[in-house]
Protein backbone atom coordinates (compact mmCIF):
# COMPACT_ATOMS: atom_id res chain seq x y z
CA UNK A 1 0.00 0.00 0.00
CA UNK A 2 2.84 2.36 0.84
CA UNK A 3 4.36 1.74 -2.57
CA UNK A 4 1.08 2.73 -4.25
CA UNK A 5 0.88 5.89 -2.15
CA UNK A 6 4.42 6.82 -3.18
CA UNK A 7 3.51 6.39 -6.84
CA UNK A 8 0.35 8.47 -6.42
CA UNK A 9 2.34 11.20 -4.66
CA UNK A 10 5.00 11.23 -7.38
CA UNK A 11 2.28 11.57 -10.01
CA UNK A 12 0.64 14.31 -7.91
CA UNK A 13 -2.60 12.32 -7.77
CA UNK A 14 -3.16 12.32 -4.02
CA UNK A 15 -6.22 14.40 -3.12
CA UNK A 16 -5.87 17.47 -0.98
CA UNK A 17 -7.85 17.29 2.24
CA UNK A 18 -8.77 20.68 3.73
CA UNK A 19 -6.48 22.21 1.12
CA UNK A 20 -3.43 20.26 2.35
CA UNK A 21 -1.47 17.33 0.97
CA UNK A 22 -1.50 14.79 3.80
CA UNK A 23 0.39 12.11 1.85
CA UNK A 24 3.61 12.81 3.73
CA UNK A 25 1.90 11.69 6.94
CA UNK A 26 1.47 8.17 5.59
CA UNK A 27 4.74 8.01 3.67
CA UNK A 28 7.21 9.09 6.33
CA UNK A 29 9.25 6.46 8.12
CA UNK A 30 8.75 6.00 11.86
CA UNK A 31 11.23 3.98 13.82
CA UNK A 32 9.83 4.69 17.25
CA UNK A 33 13.03 6.21 18.61
CA UNK A 34 13.85 9.80 19.39
CA UNK A 35 17.46 10.75 19.95
CA UNK A 36 17.95 13.54 22.45
CA UNK A 37 21.34 15.21 22.26
CA UNK A 38 22.03 17.93 24.81
CA UNK A 39 24.36 20.81 24.02
CA UNK A 40 28.01 19.84 24.62
CA UNK A 41 30.91 22.21 25.09
CA UNK A 42 34.51 21.67 24.05
CA UNK A 43 35.34 21.07 27.73
CA UNK A 44 32.80 18.23 27.86
CA UNK A 45 34.75 16.35 25.19
CA UNK A 46 38.02 16.85 27.05
CA UNK A 47 36.43 15.54 30.26
CA UNK A 48 35.24 12.32 28.59
CA UNK A 49 38.20 10.40 29.98
CA UNK A 50 37.90 11.87 33.51
CA UNK A 51 35.52 11.07 36.33
CA UNK A 52 32.83 13.77 36.35
CA UNK A 53 32.48 16.03 39.37
CA UNK A 54 29.14 16.48 41.13
CA UNK A 55 28.87 19.89 39.45
CA UNK A 56 29.42 18.27 36.03
CA UNK A 57 26.79 15.61 36.72
CA UNK A 58 24.30 18.29 37.76
CA UNK A 59 25.01 20.22 34.56
CA UNK A 60 24.62 17.06 32.45
CA UNK A 61 21.28 16.27 34.08
CA UNK A 62 20.03 19.84 33.62
CA UNK A 63 21.12 19.82 29.96
CA UNK A 64 19.35 16.51 29.38
CA UNK A 65 16.17 17.81 30.99
CA UNK A 66 16.18 20.95 28.84
CA UNK A 67 16.72 18.83 25.74
CA UNK A 68 13.84 16.52 26.71
CA UNK A 69 11.45 19.43 27.34
CA UNK A 70 12.22 20.88 23.91
CA UNK A 71 11.30 17.52 22.34
CA UNK A 72 8.19 17.02 24.47
CA UNK A 73 5.79 18.63 21.99
CA UNK A 74 7.13 16.45 19.16
CA UNK A 75 6.76 13.32 21.31
CA UNK A 76 3.24 14.36 22.33
CA UNK A 77 2.23 14.97 18.70
CA UNK A 78 3.53 11.55 17.65
CA UNK A 79 1.64 9.89 20.48
CA UNK A 80 -1.57 11.73 19.50
CA UNK A 81 -1.18 10.57 15.90
CA UNK A 82 -0.47 7.00 17.02
CA UNK A 83 -3.48 6.96 19.37
CA UNK A 84 -5.76 8.40 16.68
CA UNK A 85 -4.62 5.82 14.12
CA UNK A 86 -5.09 3.03 16.69
CA UNK A 87 -8.64 4.23 17.37
CA UNK A 88 -9.39 4.37 13.63
CA UNK A 89 -8.13 0.81 13.23
CA UNK A 90 -10.32 -0.35 16.14
CA UNK A 91 -13.37 1.29 14.59
CA UNK A 92 -12.65 -0.20 11.17
CA UNK A 93 -12.15 -3.62 12.74
CA UNK A 94 -15.47 -3.39 14.58
CA UNK A 95 -17.21 -2.36 11.34
CA UNK A 96 -15.58 -5.27 9.53
CA UNK A 97 -16.64 -7.67 12.30
CA UNK A 98 -20.22 -6.35 12.18
CA UNK A 99 -20.31 -6.75 8.40
CA UNK A 100 -19.04 -10.34 8.63
CA UNK A 101 -21.67 -11.08 11.27
CA UNK A 102 -24.46 -9.66 9.10
CA UNK A 103 -23.34 -11.70 6.10
CA UNK A 104 -23.19 -14.85 8.19
CA UNK A 105 -26.85 -14.51 9.26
Amino acid sequence: MKKNLKILQQLDLLPNIFGQNWGYLFLQEFSGHITLVPHATFTDYIKLVEDPSLQDIGRYISGGQRCAWRAFTMIQNRMNIQNTLDECLRQLQSLDDAEKYLHAC
